[in-house]
């Protein structure tokens, strides 16, 4: 099994502790991530997994896409696909769901994000005026 799985940012609130005192956190949604190709040491030179996330419509997949979909998840269409690298690449199969409950309420996560990248904004394009 692998630990590492993918989300969305939604929004940061705060989380008061019993004492009192106010925590910033970051809401995450982490939908199930679904394996859509397993790489192997024999035919691509290295083990991993290609898994899909975030759910899209069929209509926004090109054919090329569509086709690959097809083949790994029987008509699920995801947004994004990303790799993760494993040392046993054949205890996964098509299709099958990641989810998150490997993580614990408390457990620290590490977190990376992309910026959305403003460039040489101004200050309406910056602050919204």
């Amino acid at each position: 099994m692998t630990n590492k799985i993918f989300g969305k940012k939604l929004g940061m609130t705060r989380h008061f502790l019993e004492e009192g005192k106010s925590v910033p956190v970051t809401v995450l949604r982490v939908d199930p991530c679904v394996v859509t190709q397993v790489k192997t040491q024999e035919k691509e030179g290295y083990n991993a997994i290609q898994v899909g996330f975030e759910p899209q419509k069929q209509g926004r997949i090109n054919k090329p896409l569509r086709g690959h979909f097809d083949k790994a998840t029987k008509g699920e269409y995801f947004a994004h696909l990303r790799e993760i690298q494993v040392d046993d690449s054949g205890s996964f199969e098509l299709g099958q769901e990641i989810k998150s409950d490997f993580i614990n309420a408390g457990d620290r996560v590490h977190v990376t994000g992309i910026s959305k990248g403003r460039g040489f904004s101004g200050v309406v394009k910056r602050w919204g005026f």
